[in-house]
């Protein structure tokens, strides 16, 4: 009966461990969806367009960006969380971030970017067509105050 007693403290403990944990997770201030296309000779130029879920409206983005030390084109859908986003108005700016990129057909990852302004994308994207970057390079996103619904 007492190694009953123990087994159930036990799993009833690591529950409520597993909640805890669940509860300290950081809830994201929004989402992203966007579809780019990228093209490269040493420097290189991304443009696209996607919608920003905030604040339970849907607005329309635009994005385009220069990267140095590119060769190739790719077409790339990515969507993601959205954090410290206290203003819609705080979403526009460009998100830095660097790295070495190399895709071959189709490819994909996990990047994290980040403005001026604090605001965090934490983005999964995947890619198609052939490209190989290496280097820094920042995305210009730019926001539509109108909500499309």
């Amino acid at each position: 009966m007492r190694r009953i007693i123990i087994n159930l403290v036990t799993v009833l403990s690591l529950s409520l461990v597993g909640v805890f944990a669940f509860a300290a997770e950081e809830q994201p201030d929004g989402t992203i969806e966007f579809m780019a296309n990228s093209a490269a000779l040493g420097v290189g130029f991304s443009w696209g367009s996607g919608t920003l879920t905030y604040q339970g409206k849907v607005y329309p983005i635009k994005a385009d960006g220069l990267s140095l030390g590119g060769v190739g084109f790719s077409s790339i859908m990515g969507k993601g969380k959205v954090y410290n986003l206290k203003n819609l108005s705080d979403f526009d700016g460009t998100y830095a971030g660097a790295g070495a990129n190399m895709t071959i057909l189709a490819g994909g990852g996990d990047t994290v970017l980040k403005n001026g302004k604090g605001v965090e994308l934490r983005l999964s994207t995947d890619t198609q067509g052939a490209q190989i970057s290496i280097g820094g390079g920042g995305v210009k996103f730019t926001v539509n105050p109108n909500p499309l619904f």
